[in-house]
């Protein structure tokens, strides 16, 4: 019976180990928790692109159009946010030298969903009037100039002048730095540089479960790519179906290109997924012991009580 009870004490510990490795998971990454970081119900979701159909910058008018004629007809009032991004490279020349960079060009309100920790200055956003003005990482800004409080400087991009607006940390952690985090980059405005994305980000008021998703699929509908709902990315359910495929989930076929933070993300949701089958097996283990326990327990007494009536008689 000693035994069982160690067996059950290791169970519990591994089963709250495993628990608290998964909660702490789907927090880790701050690109995954803009719906949480609203204070309403928000659903999170992104529309991944290919290298040969992507979104275009030129259709975000029509984008705004479909999403406030749904969320009208639904009654809903509350705002909704988008980002887009597209990821590339670019020659950059500053005081320091002239290097080829990481080029990621946003639109939108990137910078909330991905909210980078500035070192200096300010972020760059689609409601910007002027786009001549761009955002470093760290290691871009001492490459090119060997500062960091460097608001207001210029850098030189194909023969033309751009201000820096803010220099900001690439994100930590080994999931991004195994996705290429840390790489010397530089955040540009997307229709200047690009005028295309492989990535739509989408917060949405979750009225009802699924209202965000039907808004999400109709815009595939009409603008294609592959849907998914970050805000369901660590629920049990959603880990128990990576768990029965871990070998196939952190591959999107299709020649998707998907930007390092999704790739962040599922190496992330793997992890949380192998938490997620300790936690089961941990569980099922503390359930048999507990069973035997009962069991054993069960024959003790019966033993005593036998023996307590022969000593009786």
């Amino acid at each position: 019976m000693k035994r069982v009870l160690i067996w059950l004490a290791v169970s519990l510990a591994l089963m709250s180990g495993a628990y608290l490795s998964v909660k702490s998971l789907s927090q880790d990454l701050e690109a995954q928790t803009a719906a949480d970081r609203c204070g309403e119900t928000y659903a999170q979701l992104s529309i991944f692109y290919t290298e040969t159909a992507r979104f275009y910058v030129r259709d975000i008018q029509g984008l705004k159009t479909l999403i406030n004629k749904q969320l009208s007809t639904n009654g809903t009032k509350r705002p909704w946010m988008y980002c887009l991004s597209g990821s590339g490279s670019l020659f950059v020349k500053g005081d320091k030298g002239a290097y080829n960079l990481k080029m990621l060009a946003v639109d939108g309100d990137y910078f909330y969903f991905h909210p980078m920790k500035l070192r200096s200055g300010s972020y760059i956003s689609g409601d910007d009037l002027m786009k001549d003005r761009v955002v470093l990482n760290v290691e871009a800004a001492w490459l090119l100039t060997g500062a960091i409080d460097i608001e207001g400087l210029t850098v030189n991009i194909g023969g033309k002048p751009y201000i820096v607006a803010g220099v900001v940390e690439s994100e930590t952690g080994s999931f991004y730095k195994k996705a290429g985090s840390g790489e010397a980059m530089i955040i540009v405005p997307n229709s200047v540089f690009m005028g295309t994305a492989n990535c739509l980000e989408l917060l949405l008021p979750e009225e009802a479960e699924g209202f965000s998703e039907g808004i999400a699929k109709s815009i595939i509908s009409f603008y294609g790519g592959a849907l998914l709902d970050n805000s369901r990315r660590y629920t049990y359910k959603n880990l128990w179906v990576i768990l029965k495929s871990l070998n196939k989930s952190s591959v999107l076929t299709g020649g998707f290109d998907l930007p390092y933070w999704e790739n962040a993300a599922r190496m992330s949701e793997n992890c949380a997924a192998l938490c997620f089958g300790v936690m089961l097996t941990a569980c099922t283990s503390a359930l048999i012991s507990i069973l035997t326990f009962l069991i054993l327990l069960r024959k003790f007494i019966r033993r005593r009580k036998k023996l307590e009536q022969k000593n009786a008689q």
